[in-house]
């Protein structure tokens, strides 16, 4: 889900590592040039591009411009 000035063509990749039981990443790489933040459950927004130490499971990613 996309929040501010962002749009779906922005998002040059999101990447999948480590796909185990207990200890998954999921990157997020974007081509716009701007001051965001991340999330996978959209109260806990981050800078960092990487969530790790994640479950197993099906997560929606949540990008938010800072300056918004």
């Amino acid at each position: 889900m996309i929040c501010g000035r962002l749009s779906v063509s922005d998002i040059k990749s999101i990447q999948v590592e480590d796909w185990t039981p207990k200890d998954n990443s999921i990157i997020v790489n974007i081509t716009a040039i701007g001051n965001f933040e991340y999330s996978i459950d959209r109260n806990n927004f981050q800078v960092n591009t990487v969530s790790s130490n994640l479950l197993a499971g099906d997560y929606t990613i949540f990008v938010r411009d800072k300056e918004i």
